[in-house]
Formats: structure tokens, C-alpha cells, sequence
């Protein structure tokens, strides 16, 4: 079975976005707090899509983002950082978005539905 892996250290948020995946896209998400535990799952059984704070207190979620774009799978970016040159270079990584942590609700649907059918034959 697919699925989701969700890299952030705040319990609370990790939750939140957890059930909100699992309930709108019937999708299993796999949480975790630090690159070393993510890494682990990765190597384990590559994830459909990978969100990660690039804010995170654990390292450097921007260094991260390299490694992780090794694996070929689809990163979303979580952030509180508004700046347009974060965001910007947050972009550069090609990664298949970038969500503003403090309305990532409001956006999440729409972006995961359009990521999902663009790898939905992946998943078959």
C-alpha cells in the first residue's frame, strides 16, 4: 500500500494534516520527526509523496530537499516563511509545491488532487 510521508516536529500540526489527508484522499500518511527517521521510511519503501518542513527545527529542510529529490518522488514544502525570496528559492528546487503552513488547509486540497492525477500511474 502507498503512501504519504509527512516530515515535521510539531506533533500538533503533523496531526492535523495526518487526518485531513487520510479523510479527504483516503490516503495513508507515515509521520515523522526528524531526516533520519524519514530516511529509514524512505529506504524501507519509497513514499507516494513526501511533505516536509522546510522550517524545521531538526536541520536543514532546504539541504534535505536534495536528498530527497534523489528518490524521484514528489515534495511538497511546508513553510511559515511568506518571503517571496524563501519561496523563490524554495521553488528553484523543483519541488511540486510549496504550502504556507499557516493556511495549508485551504490550499491542500486543490494541490494534492492535481499532483495525484499527474502521478496517479505511478500508483496503479
Amino acid at each position: 500500500m502507498s503512501y504519504i510521508l509527512l516530515i515535521d516536529e510539531d506533533l500538533n500540526f503533523r496531526g492535523l494534516l495526518k487526518k485531513f489527508i487520510e479523510k479527504k484522499f483516503m490516503t495513508k500518511v507515515v509521520e515523522v520527526n526528524s531526516e533520519k527517521e524519514a530516511l529509514d521510511k524512505i529506504d524501507r519503501r519509497k513514499p507516494r509523496m513526501v511533505f516536509i518542513n522546510t522550517d524545521a527545527d531538526f536541520g536543514s529542510g532546504l539541504d534535505f530537499l536534495e536528498t530527497l529529490k534523489t528518490f524521484e518522488v514528489p515534495i511538497i514544502a511546508l513553510t511559515a516563511n511568506n518571503e517571496r525570496e524563501y519561496i523563490e528559492k524554495l521553488i528553484s528546487y523543483r519541488i511540486e509545491g510549496c504550502l504556507l503552513k499557516t493556511d495549508v488547509l485551504s490550499q491542500l486540497a486543490e494541490r494534492l488532487e492535481r499532483i495525484f492525477h499527474r502521478y496517479e500511474h505511478l500508483y496503479v
